[in-house]
């Protein structure tokens, strides 16, 4: 009851302005925001339940409650300005729970399979970019478009596309045909640093003239969140990795390890040299792939990295809030 008086005139406004932006095309980006407001919102709901905080109420007294404000609110005119400027003090903070209550930004490597989709997300200045958008042979090609669906992101400021391999862009044509895709960056690009609201994307490594291994022309990417810093390598090979160790590195926060934990990627040495603290893997075993190779598992835990594998079970998700950074599974 207490969730339906709090989230009601919010839902009201939204299907109302829905049913004006649907025609205006330009209006897009306030479907994200709506999708944001009501996530925090039901969030701030939960954490003021008061079930949690009371224990079990009996129905009476809540609409003895109810009944005895009905009651103060038509006898009292007072009481009448002081509830509607509370309320709408509440409404107000509500448009604003983006800001102090959700995650500042999330890095989410979806469960595609022997593919790989990584979706980076700055909740605060409403920018989504993926690093590559393709999913293993077996799965749904609804599959990314369904999960931004459920994001609430409603279109999509840039696609990155490590390299020319089916499993790292299959995807590319459903997501174009299901949101407004603004720039597609393939690994030819002649981009140095990109910058999307606060995330910042410095390419180390591109495609290179008479490279035989389409895996080495991946585009290597160094993403930078403030003090936290994010590498993406698609499928370079340890020829590939070994020519990066003379970059002037920092401690790599996460690191995408490179061709789904082949054992032709994960130099030591390489490792050794960034010092990645969390690896994420996107892959999962089968009779023809068995991913990640044990060689490779043996040097990420020799450098105490704390690894991390889709394996057709999860989805993976790195969560950064002030300075603080958090895992989620699901």
């Amino acid at each position: 009851m207490l969730f339906n008086l709090l989230l009601t005139p919010i839902l009201t406004v939204v299907y109302l302005c829905s049913l004006i932006i649907i025609w205006l095309p330009p209006g897009y980006f306030i479907y994200q925001y709506f999708y944001l407001l009501l996530l925090n919102y039901t969030t701030l709901c939960v954490k003021i339940n008061l079930i949690w905080y009371v224990g079990n109420v009996n129905i009476g007294y809540i609409v003895l409650y109810y009944l005895i404000l009905l009651g103060v609110l038509n006898s009292i005119k007072l009481w009448k300005k002081i509830f509607v400027f509370v309320l709408s003090c509440y409404l107000l903070f509500g448009s604003f729970q983006n800001t102090f209550f959700n995650v500042n930004y999330s890095i989410t490597m979806l469960n595609v399979g022997n593919g790989q989709t990584i979706v980076f997300q700055d909740n605060r200045k409403l920018k989504t970019v993926l690093y590559d958008v393709g999913v293993g042979k077996g799965r749904s090609k609804q599959l990314v478009s369904n999960y931004l669906k459920w994001a609430g992101v409603n279109w999509i400021d840039a696609i990155f596309v490590s390299h020319r391999h089916d499993d790292h862009y299959n995807n590319l044509p459903t997501v174009q045909n299901n949101f407004l895709v603004k720039q597609t960056i393939q690994n030819d690009t002649n981009l140095q640093n990109i910058w999307f609201g606060g995330m910042k994307f410095e390419i180390l490594s591109r495609a290179v003239a008479n490279e035989q291994d389409e895996n080495n022309n991946s585009l290597v990417v160094l993403v930078k969140i403030k003090t936290i810093n994010i590498l993406l390598t698609g499928d370079i090979t340890q020829k590939i990795e070994l020519s990066l160790l003379d970059y002037n590195w920092s401690p790599v926060n996460l690191l995408q390890v490179a061709h789904h934990g082949s054992a032709t990627s994960s130099n030591f040495a390489f490792l050794q040299k960034i010092k990645p603290l969390v690896c994420f893997i996107s892959g999962e075993k089968t009779k023809q792939q068995n991913y990640p190779a044990p060689i490779v598992l043996q040097n990420l835990q020799a450098v105490n990295c704390q690894i991390y594998f889709t394996g057709r079970k999860q989805n993976l998700q790195f969560n950064i809030v002030a300075k603080e950074t958090m895992i989620k599974l699901f």
